[in-house]
């Protein structure tokens, strides 16, 4: 019997058209629970009620939007499925400013590895930043097909008083690349292959996924 089924059974001595109507929207809410059949029905935590809980079988929209209060989240407007089982797992408002928080954040839009590199207290011009509140974030051209979008996603977890510098790059600076390595035995051996070396900032933290 479902939750409808029950409603209606309930309130059958005062049932009016109106009222059944008002039941079955109610009972509604309940479908994707009901319709969901179980792998296995008799192990522990794996009862249809328990995927409202789980954040790679509840059902979207509604219940990663549930689910998400649960680590005191709030879904952005149309953000798509795979985007909000990840906002879930990142709970980027428990790290708000840290630099997990900021490369998750960045990696919502990007492409392939979703490189994002992080350098912490550097200014724009790559000099240190003595009061160490500004710092800037790196993605690559061929992994961000919306800059603007990384930017508006940054602009979430980034705290009032820290100051962030985004920039995409098409990659390395081989200028750093040589003011860091002697020779190419150095690169090769820092570096296993080109993709490595595509990544690379002097003194960033990289972050992938």
């Amino acid at each position: 019997m479902t939750v409808t089924d029950e409603l209606i059974a309930d309130f059958v001595s005062q049932l009016t058209p109106d009222l059944q109507t008002y039941l079955e929207a109610i009972g509604s809410m309940f479908t994707p629970v009901e319709l969901y059949v179980d792998d296995d029905p008799n192990e522990d935590g794996n009862g249809a009620w328990c995927i409202l809980l789980d954040v790679d079988r509840t059902p979207y929209p509604d219940g990663t939007a549930y689910l998400a209060q649960w680590v005191g989240e709030i879904m952005p407007q149309g953000i798509a499925e795979a985007e909000a089982r990840n906002w879930i797992v990142d709970g980027p408002n428990q790290r708000r400013g840290t630099s997990v928080s900021i490369a998750r954040a960045a990696q919502r839009s990007l492409t392939g590895t979703k490189t994002v590199q992080i350098l912490e207290r550097i200014m724009p011009n790559g000099t240190v930043d003595p009061n160490g509140d500004h710092f800037t974030v790196v993605t690559y051209v061929n992994e961000t097909p919306d800059p603007a979008q990384v930017w508006a996603d940054l602009l979430t977890v980034i705290p009032a008083d820290m100051v962030c510098n985004y920039e995409t790059d098409t990659g390395p600076k081989w200028l750093d690349i040589h003011s860091t390595y002697a020779t190419w035995a150095d690169v090769k051996a820092a570096f296993p292959t080109w993709g490595d070396v595509s990544g690379f900032h002097p003194g960033s933290s990289i972050w992938n996924r």
